[in-house]
C-alpha cells in the first residue's frame, strides 16, 4: 500500500458514516465517490393493490422505507425489515414493525416470517435487485408481489471523479448495485481494479463476480460489522 492509503466508499458523504469513521480509525484516507442515485419509479406505488391483505410488507432497505412509508401507514400495513438500518429506518418513519431479519439475505428473511405458504406478502424494492430474496420467497411457497418503487441510476459526474482517484487500496461494497457499477468503471478503465474489494454477504459477492471484480472477502456472518473487521489494517 502507498504511503496514505486510501478507501473507496460508493456512496454519498450523508450515507457514509457507518463506513467512514471505522475506516478511518484503520488508517485509511476515506473518499466518497456515489456510483448511483436513486429516484422513485413514477406510478410505482398506485399500481399498488390496497385491498389485498398483506400479511407482511417486506422492506430490504431504508430508501424503500423513505418512498413506501406513507402508504403503509396509511393502510396499516405490518412490516418485516431485513438489517438493523432498514429496521431503525421503519421505526423512525413510525411503521408497525413486527419482525426484523438480522441479517441482509432473503434466506434469513424467509426463516425469520416463519410458514409463508399461500401468504400474500408485498414486497417493494429496486428496479435492479438481486433475485435472491424473491426467488427464496417463492422457493418458500409465498404468493409474493414485487414492486419495483425506485431504480438507481449513475452520478452525472461519477466518471469524472473516479477517474481523478488513481489507485484505490481498498472498496467496501454493501449492494449488488455498487458492485456491479464498481465492476463497470473498472472495465471502462475509470479507474484500476482496488487493491482489495470486500463484499457484505454472498448475493454481492456473486453480483461482484459476474461483473468482473475479484472479491478478497466476504462477509460472514453477511453484515456491516463483519465486514469491516474483515478490512486489512493498514501499516501506519
Amino acid at each position: 500500500m502507498n504511503h496514505h492509503p486510501t478507501a473507496l466508499i460508493t456512496r454519498a458523504p450523508e450515507d457514509a458514516g457507518a463506513l467512514q469513521t471505522p475506516l478511518q480509525r484503520k488508517g485509511y484516507h476515506t473518499v466518497c465517490v456515489p456510483l448511483l442515485q436513486r429516484r422513485p419509479v413514477d406510478g410505482a406505488l398506485a399500481s399498488i393493490d390496497t385491498a389485498r391483505p398483506w400479511r407482511w410488507v417486506l422492506l430490504t432497505s431504508p430508501y424503500t422505507v423513505r418512498v413506501c412509508a406513507d402508504l403503509i401507514r396509511r393502510h396499516g400495513w405490518p412490516c418485516a425489515a431485513v438489517g438493523p438500518a432498514t429496521a431503525r429506518a421503519a421505526r423512525a418513519a413510525g411503521l408497525d414493525l413486527q419482525l426484523q431479519a438480522p441479517r441482509s439475505t432473503g434466506e434469513d428473511l424467509v426463516r425469520v416470517l416463519g410458514e409463508i405458504r399461500g401468504i400474500p406478502l408485498l414486497y417493494p424494492c429496486a428496479e435492479e435487485a438481486t433475485p435472491s430474496t424473491l426467488l427464496a420467497l417463492r422457493a418458500a411457497g409465498a404468493d409474493v408481489d414485487r414492486v419495483a418503487v425506485y431504480r438507481n441510476e449513475w452520478p452525472p459526474d461519477a466518471e469524472e471523479r473516479l477517474r481523478s482517484l488513481g489507485a484505490v487500496d481498498v472498496a467496501p461494497l454493501l449492494s449488488g448495485s455498487a458492485a456491479r457499477r464498481l465492476g463497470h468503471a473498472v472495465e471502462q478503465g475509470w479507474l484500476p481494479h482496488p487493491g482489495w474489494i470486500g463484499v457484505i454477504g454472498p448475493s454481492t459477492a456473486a453480483e461482484a463476480e459476474r461483473s468482473g471484480l475479484r472479491v478478497d472477502f466476504v462477509a460472514d456472518p453477511p453484515g456491516l460489522a463483519a465486514l469491516l473487521d474483515g478490512v486489512p489494517p493498514t501499516r501506519r
